[in-house]
């Protein structure tokens, strides 16, 4: 489990401010309507950007994301 948390982290601190925003009160149990109240943007903006996100994380934190990543295949 600390390998994965690490992980997360790493994957937070390469992503611009808004998403790490994001992903951080999404984490936190916010609705999507908390989220964008707290940060200004739509809901379906909240949405989109939590979604995209998640594919990202899916990608670089599976062994296989992580090889495709590090350039290893």
């Amino acid at each position: 489990k600390d390998e994965r948390l690490v992980a997360l982290h790493r994957f937070l601190h390469r992503q611009g401010e808004l998403d790490r925003a994001l992903v951080l009160l999404y984490l936190d149990d916010h609705s999507y309507r908390e989220i964008a109240e707290i940060l200004g943007i739509s809901e379906t903006n909240v949405g989109t950007r939590l979604n995209r996100c998640k594919q990202k994380m899916r990608q670089q934190l599976t062994p296989e994301g992580e090889e495709i990543a590090n350039g290893a295949r």
